[in-house]
């Protein structure tokens, strides 16, 4: 068992000089990893170039972070200003007076109405009892010539009203 091992080791070292490319390669291998090596002052800058990098990325983060903050107010104030725009009004009795008031003025001129009651459906809604009667000629002054209408109103947050 000795003999063949001995015989082994002296195989490795005769394949060894046969070899002589990869003792160049494994000289040249050493010598590039000798070589890589960095001297102590670039280390230090890269070092200090490192802390300088984090450095602006948390002045970074920080920028994102309040960024984000700021954009999620605004976020919540549209969505407020929204539900305000789209909130119902309400309308008293007396406001809803002087729309049914607008609407004989100016959309139903040649109409006239009379005995007007209310009552709230909504916040910003009636039903309106009332009776109508045309302007021309003298029906207006037959109680035979009025009709009885129940008619909704309803308000918009933008002021408009439908009758």
């Amino acid at each position: 068992m000795l003999r063949h091992h001995t015989l082994t080791v002296v195989q490795y070292k005769k394949s060894k000089m046969k070899h002589p490319k990869l003792n160049i390669l494994v000289f040249a291998i050493s010598i590039l990893t000798l070589n890589s090596c960095v001297l102590k002052t670039d280390y230090e800058e890269l070092e200090n170039e490192k802390k300088e990098l984090k450095n602006k990325l948390e002045d970074v983060k920080e920028e994102l972070s309040d960024i984000s903050y700021k954009y999620e107010l605004l976020i919540e104030e549209k969505r407020q200003a929204e539900i305000e725009k789209n909130k119902k009004p309400y309308i008293t009795d007396k406001q809803a007076l002087g729309y049914i008031k607008d609407n004989f003025s100016f959309y139903e001129k040649d109409m006239k109405y009379r005995n007007v009651q209310l009552r709230r459906i909504t916040d910003n809604s009636f039903r309106v009892s009332l009776e109508e009667c045309t302007k021309k000629g003298g029906f207006s002054d037959n109680n035979f010539f009025w009709n009885s209408r129940v008619r909704t109103l309803t308000v918009h947050s933008d002021g408009k009203y439908d009758f």
